[in-house]
């Protein structure tokens, strides 16, 4: 019997350890890193935000329509919400324009929400940007205890290239 309370004990021992790991060796607040998840940015308060990027090709090969989201999780570890930017990017003989930028936002938790989201681009010749962005707040009892400032920017390149 004390055989088992004694493997028992260090089983637990050994999952409570791995849940104490730091998220990254990386992790310094207000510093960002990347990993195969994307960009991350880190906050004081233990909370972080992830960016990640996507494409869709269209028929001609000179229209890419991408988006980038940003995802805001909260100092519990658990996704607040999502500010997306999807720009429509014309790329061809040495220039590029964005024609169009639009936001989405998802609020994944009932007491967060995302105020003011706007989206606009801009051209500037050889790339052009699309960015959306908005407060992510969290009120409880009508209250707002935090708030959060989230701006996602696409960069596309006339090459085509895009970040």
């Amino acid at each position: 019997m004390v055989k088992k309370i004694t493997i028992f004990a260090t089983v637990v021992f050994i999952f409570i350890s791995c849940l104490a790991l730091p998220v990254s060796a990386d992790y310094q607040p207000g510093n960002q890193a990347t990993n195969e998840l994307g960009n991350i940015q880190y906050y004081a308060d233990g909370s972080y935000s992830v960016t990640t990027i996507s494409i869709k090709e269209s028929d001609r090969a000179t229209v890419k329509t991408i988006s980038k989201d940003v995802k805001y999780y909260d100092s519990d570890g658990s996704l607040a919400v999502t500010l997306t930017v999807t720009g429509v990017f014309n790329v061809g003989s040495g220039s590029v324009t964005c024609t169009s930028a639009t936001y989405s936002t998802v609020s994944h938790q009932s007491n967060w929400s995302i105020v003011s989201p706007s989206a606009s681009h801009a051209n500037h010749g050889s790339y052009a940007t699309a960015t959306a962005s908005g407060t992510a707040k969290k009120k409880v009892l009508g209250i707002t205890i935090k708030s959060v400032s989230l701006s996602v920017t696409i960069t596309c390149n006339s090459d085509g290239s895009y970040s």
